[in-house]
């Protein structure tokens, strides 16, 4: 592996390249997949982040799609917020505090949580 500067800016396809050997495997917890590995931005580009190897990490198909979901709905409810928040409209604040609260539930809801009824004796 050739040396390089952390700092550096890489175009796209040398700085995938170049975290992918950097890392050899998904670093995601518990995972060691070494096939199908993706670079992911720690930072994403459209928020500031830069092609440094220092915001970058390799993780497999699986993972990084999972970590792509979360940041897009996280974006996507951020958005819907500011702008319902943002008009003087109160029937659309109420309509935001319905969404922000059904997605609190889905976020914290878990398959095998305690919500599930106790089997019968």
């Amino acid at each position: 592996m050739e040396m390089v500067k952390i700092e550096e800016q890489y175009s796209d396809k040398r700085w995938s390249r170049l975290v992918k050997e950097r890392d050899a495997h998904c670093k995601y917890e518990e995972c060691s997949a070494t096939e199908d590995l993706e670079a992911h931005h720690i930072i994403p580009r459209s928020q500031g982040g830069g092609n440094t190897l220092e915001n970058g990490i390799t993780l497999c198909r699986e993972h990084h799609r999972r970590e792509f979901l979360r940041d897009h709905l996280h974006a996507q409810v951020q958005v819907k917020t500011s702008r319902l928040f943002s008009s003087g409209n109160t029937g659309k604040k109420e309509a935001a505090y319905r969404f922000l609260s059904r997605k609190r539930l889905i976020e914290n809801a878990r398959p095998h949580g305690s919500w599930r009824p106790d089997p019968p004796d």
